[in-house]
């Protein structure tokens, strides 16, 4: 067996032990609150299950070190993403009975932090499997982070030199590397982040239950509910407070979290300033404008068009999908529907839980654009480089950036062709859930019932497409590549 390949079963089989300790919260949850034996024991086998197969992969790559540089790298983000989602459907299937099928797909849509349901009767749901309904979002959103730092920063890793100099204040033995510190300081502010918003929200009267799975659901930008509506439901009422906190949190979410280091570890104002941080504010004020527009020419202004707009607006460019689901969408115009495609395809910064290519990507290939055209009418001797905070960016790196977004359109677009062939949607709506589901933004503008029958096929396609989205398409297409187990790597 090649040293890559058993690196490949300790590199999945450290990251299901790591998942089998998250299974144990609900377990107990389930256990303290009496719930009933069938449940216990659904949640007990899955757990089990978990622990075993990993612990079988870890044996198997005993006599190697974990590897995380490219290419096994991306291949273990991949291949893991699916056996954290086999594993959560699991659950699903040992404890509610729920078929392989739709266990599957709200598994991939919880881990891929995309949020579309196929559950139609969630309030009767066990409360320890909304818990772990939600978790899956909250894992997934951690999973989005480690991702980030393992992965794309390394390989674009000129986008973030500027930013990864702050990590060095991070108080941590020196020997440790910028890569673990930058783990460490996302997954710490990514927990303080759900913790104040579960302390917020139980003061303002929301049940501490609610209260922690919104928060989950929320900061990792995924957009689970435990109501039946499919957005916040009854946890919104007319609480302002509810609804603005979700708001800033959402906002939070979806932003780079190398900004929310800067301004932790005390250089806020060169996090205010760097470009990651004004894309993303103005594309929200870019999106909100837009709408409010859109709406006023409509003729649909309201004493509560602008809290309306705003929250579709963060909501959609952080990727969340609150008030995006369902008949919520009745609330938008077919201008407004039109505009929300390309903002799903954007979606929020890099080094956030959010979906999409991201803001920075799409800022670089702007900037490619005019420096192509600039050259045009430039002499032939002019130098017109590609700029990003003030750093000149490698032609390798736009290359990059330039593939990665030819494969995103290039599955949107069979997937998008593929559902035409196996569902009965129509051409509009086939349009917005497949965008949805790459760019793991969560928006539906059918009904929960219409999602749940169509069919097996169906389900499957966007799944994958939730999958691929999520780990940005290259990593699923290097799982096909047997070459890649065939050489030696080096270790992280």
């Amino acid at each position: 067996m090649s040293t890559k390949l058993m690196q490949w079963f300790k590199n999945n089989g450290a990251i299901l032990l790591i998942l089998s300790g998250f299974q144990m919260i609900p377990i107990l949850y389930s256990i303290v609150t009496g719930e009933a034996m069938k449940i216990i024991n659904g949640h007990l086998w899955s757990f089990m299950i978990t622990i075993i197969i990993g612990s079988a992969f870890v044996f198997i790559g005993r006599k190697t070190q974990m590897n995380a540089r490219k290419p096994i790298g991306m291949v273990t983000a991949a291949s893991a993403l699916v056996l954290l989602v086999l594993s959560g459907a699991t659950t699903y299937v040992l404890t509610v009975g729920t078929s392989p099928i739709d266990a599957f797909f709200e598994s991939a849509s919880g881990f891929t932090t995309t949020g579309i349901s196929v559950f139609t009767q969630i309030g009767e749901m066990p409360k320890s499997l909304l818990l772990w309904r939600s978790m899956t979002q909250w894992i997934g959103g951690l999973f989005a982070l480690v991702f980030f730092i393992m992965v794309t920063f390394r390989n674009e890793d000129q986008l973030w030199r500027g930013y990864s100099t702050v990590l060095n204040n991070v108080r941590l033995p020196r020997h440790i590397s910028n890569i673990y510190k930058g783990i460490a300081i996302f997954a710490g502010l990514f927990s303080v982040f759900t913790i104040l918003q579960t302390i917020i929200l139980t003061l303002s009267g929301v049940t501490f239950f609610d209260a922690v799975t919104h928060s989950m659901n929320t900061i990792s930008t995924g957009g689970f509910s435990n109501f039946d509506e499919g957005g916040l439901g009854v946890l919104r009422g007319n609480n302002l407070f509810v609804d603005y906190t979700t708001v800033v949190f959402m906002f939070l979410g979806g932003m780079s979290y190398f900004f929310h280091a800067r301004y932790v570890l005390g250089d806020a104002q060169g996090a205010m300033k760097s470009t990651t941080f004004y894309n993303y504010i103005k594309l929200i004020l870019t999106v909100f404008v837009t709408f409010m527009v859109m709406t006023y020419l409509g003729g649909n202004l309201s004493r509560d068009s602008f809290f309306n707009t705003l929250f579709m607006s963060v909501s959609a460019v952080s990727t969340t999908g609150y008030g995006l689901k369902a008949l919520d969408l009745s609330n938008f115009t077919n201008g407004m529907v039109i505009v929300l495609i390309p903002i799903m395809i954007i979606g929020g910064s890099m080094g956030s839980p959010a979906g999409g290519i991201k803001v920075n990507r799409i800022t670089l290939v702007i900037r490619m654009l005019r420096s192509e055209f600039n050259k045009l009418v430039a002499p032939k001797q002019a130098v017109i480089p590609v700029q990003y905070d003030m750093k000149i960016v490698d032609r390798d790196l736009l290359v990059r950036i330039s593939v990665l977004i030819t494969a995103w359109l290039g599955t949107l677009f069979i997937g998008t062709l593929v559902l035409s062939l196996v569902t009965q949607l129509e051409l509009s709506d086939l349009i917005v859930v497949a965008t949805s589901a790459v760019g793991n933004s969560g928006a539906l503008p059918i009904t929960f019932e219409a999602l749940s029958e169509i069919g097996v096929f169906g389900k499957l396609t966007l799944s994958a497409m939730m999958i691929a989205g999520r780990v940005e398409i290259i990593p699923i297409l290097l799982l096909f590549n047997y070459r890649i187990f065939s050489k030696r790597g080096g270790t992280i």
